[in-house]
């Protein structure tokens, strides 16, 4: 069965294609001295986006349903701390929504987009080992490949927000093709499917 985080992401993702799509046809009509390759980017940046939020929604979701025993908890379930004054409002008020807001405020500071990170947050979601051999199993490469490729759509992504992707040493926007947009959206959303379906 898929997470709730999945359905989040999938409705979030046809934003990150819309973009996608837009790209593609820009491409296709440039405009006289304009780089039509700025939706392209745009989907990179939002797809690392809805992956991110993707995880945080994915641990939060884990938890809380460990913590009503609708899943097993994990080792790493225990270690979230909590406000105690929230924690007596949530068990007077009969709702696990105190929880919740509880774990999203202890994720908020945490980004997970690189392969580390994620296989750090993976740690509320699922115990067993080797988690990067089975997801990149489920995408049919190494582990060692599916963290490189995540990681060089992650910089790239850095390199779009913090230096507007453009190249120090030529001081022109660095090429991006359609096709390169494409596979890089296209492996983001192989990879969620993939740790959903392995972790979840």
């Amino acid at each position: 069965m898929s997470s709730r985080a999945s359905v989040t992401f999938n409705s979030a993702f046809k934003r990150v294609t819309g973009q996608l799509h837009i790209g593609f046809a820009l491409s296709k009509s440039p405009l006289a001295g304009l780089d039509m390759t700025e939706a392209l980017r745009a989907a990179i940046v939002m797809g690392v986006s809805a992956v991110d939020s993707y995880i945080h929604n994915l641990c939060v979701e884990s938890i809380v349903d460990s913590f009503l025993n609708l899943r097993p908890r994990t080792t790493s379930s225990g270690q979230i701390k909590i406000r105690i004054i929230e924690a007596e409002r949530g068990f007077n008020s009969g709702s696990s929504d105190w929880l919740e807001s509880e774990i999203r405020q202890y994720l908020a500071r945490k980004t997970f987009q690189r392969a580390e990170d994620i296989g750090d947050a993976l740690r509320f979601v699922d115990d067993r080992p080797k988690k990067w051999v089975r997801i990149s199993r489920k995408i049919g490469t190494s582990a060692p490949q599916t963290k490189q490729r995540l990681n060089s759509i992650v910089d790239r992504r850095n390199m779009i927000v913090h230096e507007a992707d453009i190249d120090p040493a030529w001081q022109h926007p660095r090429p991006l093709t359609p096709q390169e947009a494409d596979q890089a959206v296209n492996f983001l959303a192989d990879l969620v499917n993939a740790i959903d379906s392995e972790c979840w």
